[in-house]
């Protein structure tokens, strides 16, 4: 069980939220950039100061500890692997520092490789792996250091769409296995409602809401034998409808005040909405959720669509060469 009580303060901004999670739950900090989900990880992890408050597990202090002696293991969109070392051993780094021999450390290095679908990649070097390998030897050596609490800051950010999608699987399967605590801190509302078991809004350094996670929607395959003008008018009202997901931009900063943004639960329904009988208007959650799907969906259709545009051009070709 994670008890914390977490206060950091920077000149402009203060965090104090309150978060309890029992072994084996996922619980996403979801809020837009700013909200301060990055910094309430680094203060669980060690890695930034706290003037006060405490982080309690199994009812243990570990808030007066040293980061590296607390048993909680962070992961970021940066895999930050060593560069030096090969990729069986960037995984088998944890357990070296454990006190794990270096054969069995690099043999359970393996198998964890083995669980990230990387087997047969350790003894290359790191130079060598695409963005979405380098994560996945990331959650490997996250793992492999078998921590208590386990800190994902935004995990998938900046990937396209397919290995997004693949990793955000691969995450889903291992932390059903993961037998700790785990924190997951992102402003994507799919991830966190396919990821966790519970969410945490946070805005502006405090708790504006707890709830279970939306459901998640995998977008179904794209119909190619469809108009193309879904997707125009998609992808011409993305940024609209990001504007309505709790009054966040695109790019997850927050256009109005706290005050404001607090109440985006009460704003009224549009017009159109109100013509229409029994209508309940979607929460943020929900909204936010829906949106990716769409995002999904234009993604797919955009790649297969320039799939089919290569090969009509290839068509063309070989047909006036004949």
């Amino acid at each position: 069980m994670l008890t914390a009580h977490l206060i950091a303060e920077r000149p402009g901004f203060r965090l104090d939220v309150r978060l309890r999670a029992a072994r084996g739950e996922v619980v996403a900090l979801l809020g837009p950039d700013g909200a301060g989900k990055t910094t309430a990880l680094r203060v669980l992890a060690g890695l930034d100061p706290a003037p006060a408050g405490h982080v309690l597990l199994d009812g243990e202090p570990v808030h007066t500890r040293p980061a590296e002696t607390r048993s909680v293991g962070l992961l970021g969109a940066d895999p930050l692997l060593f560069p030096h070392l090969s990729v069986l051993d960037n995984v088998a780094f944890g357990p070296r520092c454990q006190g794990t021999g270096r054969p069995e450390a690099r043999r359970a290095a393996a198998a964890w490789l083995l669980c990230v679908g990387l087997a047969g990649s350790g003894a290359g070097p790191t130079r060598a792996l695409t963005a979405e390998q380098a994560r996945r030897v990331a959650l490997a050596r996250a793992l492999a250091a078998r921590p208590r609490l386990l800190l994902l800051d935004e995990p998938l950010a900046g990937l396209p769409s397919r290995p997004r999608r693949r990793l955000r699987e691969l995450l889903r399967h291992q932390l059903r296995g993961f037998g700790g605590i785990c924190l997951l801190a992102t402003r994507d509302a799919y991830d966190a409602a396919a990821l966790a078991d519970r969410l945490v809004v946070l805005e502006d350094g405090a708790v504006t809401r707890e709830t279970g996670p939306a459901p998640a929607r995998t977008p179904g395959p794209v119909d190619l034998r469809k108009s193309l003008s879904p997707y125009r008018a998609a992808e011409a009202c993305l940024g609209s409808v990001w504007a309505e997901v709790k009054g966040w931009d695109r790019d997850g900063t927050s256009p109005r005040p706290a005050s404001s943004r607090s109440d985006h639960h009460r704003r009224e329904p549009s017009p159109m909405a109100r013509q229409i009988p029994g209508y309940q208007p979607p929460s943020p959650i929900e909204l936010e959720a829906r949106l990716h799907n769409l995002e999904q969906q234009v993604a797919d259709l955009t790649e297969a669509v320039r799939s089919l545009t290569l090969r009509a051009g290839e068509t063309a070709a070989t047909g006036s060469g004949d």
